[in-house]
């Protein structure tokens, strides 16, 4: 089934389809009679009159739109030409070194290996004076204590599937109208880790390559942004453990002094005694800790970036040479840890 909606074209097959064939084969539209092709369609008579006016205009007009050629003896019938282009998946290609790939001049996937040396986000890439303070290089600030602006540089919210921020104030790198990768076309936005450009370098080279959320989800031990932003919320919000309680001492003292009795005599009721007792079992068995995705992704943030001390990774990056750097001249799809074998 082929559908168009505005300038976008989408294919796909169904298991069961509510279409009827009305005339088969195809071949008698030409060797039988109009009268004799609708005779055993069960259509109704309205049906039947449309019918007979499209066979009749398909017989007047078939060497345009079909470019059938009768032959005289055995009335073949040519192959419809396709009126779509198929896009032929090539294997990725295996290069030598950054330098190597520096040069691809069409587009391509690739395999290399490389180092990680830096990364930077887009975000702050162009704010001034950062590049003398060295606050847009990650690898200075992922080991300070009070750097907790590093969740806003590289999370924020967005779609997952194409990986496009929906806080993009550039017009170049505008939030699109439809998801690429969507086959309905329709984003779905959730936390999802900010485009930011990984600095990666062999013997032979040093270049930058884009990095959007899939590949950043590999990168990052396969864990999600949302995971990491949920972890990263949930810990900004018990950094005053005693906030909470004494907000409810607070509620607790203030319901007592509107329960005391006019002749003076302060008598607990029973809702300020079902409280102090919850109060009393929060102190004394606290709530289990979940699984803190926050601390573990920063972990490998400081693994990545221990420069010169990281064995390489093998990245697949596709190359487009249309686009500039920043929008994904070379980006990364995946990375893995290769395995070398010991020669005997």
């Amino acid at each position: 089934m082929i559908t168009k909606y505005g300038g976008v074209v989408e294919a796909k097959t169904v298991q069961w389809s509510s279409l009827l064939c009305l005339v088969h084969p195809y071949q008698s539209l030409l060797s039988k009679d109009v009268e004799e092709l609708t005779t055993g369609c069960r259509v109704g008579t309205t049906t039947k009159e449309k019918l007979r006016r499209v066979i009749k205009w398909v017989r007047q007009s078939r060497s345009t739109i079909c470019n059938i050629k009768l032959q005289s003896t055995t009335q073949k019938i040519e192959c419809l030409p396709r009126n779509w282009t198929v896009l032929e998946e090539r294997d990725p290609t295996d290069c030598s070194s950054l330098m190597e790939v520096s040069q691809l001049t069409t587009l391509c996937k690739t395999f290399v290996l490389a180092s990680i040396c830096e990364i930077v986000s887009l975000c702050n890439a162009r704010t001034p004076g950062d590049t003398v303070k060295e606050k847009i290089f990650l690898s200075r600030r992922v080991c300070e204590t009070g750097s907790n602006n590093l969740v806003e540089d590289l999370l924020c919210t967005g779609c997952q599937l194409c990986g496009s921020p929906l806080d993009s104030e550039s017009e170049q790198n505008a939030f699109p109208l439809v998801c690429s990768k969507s086959s309905s076309r329709l984003h779905t936005v959730c936390s999802i880790y900010r485009p930011f450009m990984l600095y990666v370098w062999d013997e032979s080279y040093f270049m930058p390559v884009l990095v959007k959320n899939k590949a950043a989800e590999i990168l990052f031990g396969n864990m999600k942004a949302e995971n990491v932003y949920s972890s990263y919320r949930e810990q900004m919000l018990n950094q005053n453990p005693g906030s909470g309680n004494k907000n409810k001492n607070k509620g607790a003292d203030a319901s007592l002094a509107n329960n005391i009795k006019p002749s003076g005599e302060g008598f607990l009721s029973a809702s300020l005694v079902e409280e102090d007792k919850s109060l009393q079992l929060e102190e004394k068995y606290p709530p289990t800790k979940r699984f803190n995705f926050y601390h573990v992704w920063l972990i490998f943030l400081k693994l990545l970036l221990k420069q010169g001390k990281n064995s390489p990774l093998k990245f697949e990056i596709i190359v487009d040479p249309s686009l500039n750097v920043e929008n994904g001249k070379f980006e990364i799809v995946s990375a893995t840890l290769p395995c070398f074998e010991n020669c005997l």
